[in-house]
């Protein structure tokens, strides 16, 4: 009986729908990232002041790594280096703790403000 209920238990389990990827924002409480993370800062194109945007969306690794990221849009555009704001991520890694959080698979997408002073020479 034992070896029957386990079978039928196995069977669910292989047959169980895997989780569907989530999107969070990082403005979301349960996006958090890890103690021992950080983020590098993305360099500035050209001569201008002021501010400029760029939403980025990565897909949350096995470590909480953001990997695959990728830029969505730039405001206003020719003011961040796309590469170099991507490559900020690298260091990054969210706080997979709380199951209800982020989880491997999941996408975040976060923006980066860039604030940039005009300097007297």
């Amino acid at each position: 009986m034992f070896a029957i209920l386990a079978g039928l238990t196995l069977i669910a389990a292989q047959n169980a729908p895997e989780a569907t990827p989530r999107d969070w924002l990082d403005k979301d409480p349960l996006v958090k990232f890890a103690p021992d993370s950080r983020m590098e800062t993305p360099t500035p194109m050209g001569s201008w002041t002021g501010r400029a945007f760029m939403t980025i969306t990565c897909v949350v690794g096995e470590s909480g790594a953001l990997d695959d990221c990728r830029m969505l849009r730039e405001t206003p555009t020719g003011r961040i280096n796309a590469r170099t704001a991507i490559r900020a991520f690298r260091h990054a890694r969210l706080d997979l703790s709380d199951p209800a959080g982020p989880r491997p698979g999941d996408t975040v997408t976060t923006e980066l403000i860039l604030n940039r002073a005009w300097l007297r020479r």
